[in-house]
């Protein structure tokens, strides 16, 4: 039998604990030496951003989706460089009207520390959940959170969702304490990254959790008419449109630069990822929709309670997203880490099936090391997604929500 460290968990958890985090912050800190310069130069995801909330600050908000405004705002504000698009919700940008007072640099970091400054909050929240885990290192929930690449994308890219992270985190727990109508309202609020926070809302209505979708709506909506307000119905038609065309070859993408499609970790990516350009940008919509049809069929027939019910929806969202960004997967930390803490006790058991929960969930907690190495290939993350959302999901229906502490699990194998 595995020998075991005195917390419960074999030497080999141990381990990995010990080495990939260590490892992963390593990969942070060399691209911080390497890249820091360039995104100081204006070539940051803050660039549009920045130039945005500037176009907001000084009345181009009804040119906000028109490339061609957009590429003078990013030029004039940020310096010379090609585009990045702006394609969130226009109501986003009045929590960075206040940087618009310094310059670009200066404002880079000031939202630097404002991530920094939400990470240590996400840790907080995140804390009571990385019990077994903090039992193997007390270090360990810390450095895992610092560790998922995502994250680190984010901080240096100036990104914007590790306040996305911040709301969902903030949503479970409002749902571990019973009120999901104000965990809505919390997902509601996340609503600049739609592609995300749709689909999670859509899981929650087809499974009639209705307490959800009310506070969704209760802060969805005022967010939408907000976005309308600034900009006007024709830059409405013009930002439905560029999302229409954003993910596939089109004229359109003759102005902004095409996405690329098979570092998408989610359905859409997978499809492309494997057809690639034998098939046309129609089937390739088409195939993604069928597909994405099957798992929400799927969904429907498991229809949990309980709190455990956000995290299948987070992941599901994720997987059905219309759109991800390398970055946008920050939000798998929660559902990745609660995984690890709930399971790591079966890997000193002979629990089968949680084995197979846990190792699904390290492998996804190490899977967005390919973007440095093999990027066209991390499209493939949707199928271990795929894997942990129903392995979780008929564990959790055959044993209860419940996983049993590393010691107690320990404890009968020593026995």
């Amino acid at each position: 039998m595995e020998a075991l460290h005195k917390s419960g968990a074999p030497y080999y958890v141990k381990g990995l604990a010990l080495g990939l985090p260590a490892y992963l912050i390593g990969v942070h800190l060399w691209t911080w030496v390497l890249m820091t310069s360039f995104y100081l130069g204006g070539h940051s995801d803050f660039r549009q951003i920045y130039a945005a909330a500037q176009m907001v600050r000084t009345g181009e908000s009804s040119h906000l989706y028109d490339p061609v405004a957009q590429d003078r705002a990013q030029n004039k504000f940020v310096g010379l460089d090609r585009i990045i698009p702006f394609i969130r919700p226009a109501y986003e940008l009045l929590l960075f009207l206040p940087l618009t007072f310094l310059s670009y640099r200066r404002a880079y970091f000031v939202l630097l520390a404002a991530n920094l400054l939400l990470l240590f909050v996400i840790y907080r929240l995140m804390r009571p959940k990385m019990e077994n885990l903090a039992g193997i290192f007390p270090w360990l929930p810390a450095a895992m959170l610092l560790a998922f690449l995502p994250i680190g994308i984010a901080l240096i890219e100036g990104q914007d969702s590790v306040l996305l992270l911040l709301l969902f985190a903030v949503a479970l727990a409002c749902m571990d304490q019973g009120r999901e109508t104000l965990a809505g309202v919390v997902t509601g609020l996340g609503m600049f990254k739609f592609q995300l926070t749709i689909p999670l809302a859509l899981i929650f209505l087809l499974w009639r959790r209705w307490d959800f979708v009310r506070g969704v709506l209760l802060s969805a909506v005022p967010a939408a008419a907000l976005s309308i307000w600034m900009v006007g119905f024709a830059q409405v038609r013009l930002y439905i449109r560029l999302l229409l065309f954003m993910a596939q070859p089109s004229p359109i993408m003759d102005v902004y630069p095409l996405m690329t499609i098979n570092r998408m970790m989610n359905l859409h990516g997978l499809v492309f990822g494997i057809l690639g350009s034998n098939v046309s940008p129609f089937w390739i919509a088409a195939i993604t929709i069928v597909a994405s049809v099957l798992v929400i069929l799927c969904l429907a027939r498991i229809s949990p309670s309980g709190p455990d019910a956000f995290l299948y929806a987070l992941i599901s969202g994720v997987v059905l997203s219309y759109y991800l960004f390398f970055h946008d997967s920050s939000s798998l930390f929660i559902p990745i880490a609660i995984a690890l803490d709930r399971f790591v006790g079966t890997e000193a058991s002979s629990d089968g099936k949680g084995k197979t929960v846990f190792r699904l969930a390290a492998l996804l907690f190490v899977f967005p090391l390919l973007i440095s190495y093999i990027p066209k290939y991390l499209s493939l993350a949707a199928l271990p997604l795929l894997g942990l959302l129903f392995c979780w999901q008929s564990y959790g229906k055959a044993n209860g929500s419940k996983c049993e502490s590393l010691i107690d699990v320990a404890g009968r194998s020593k026995a």
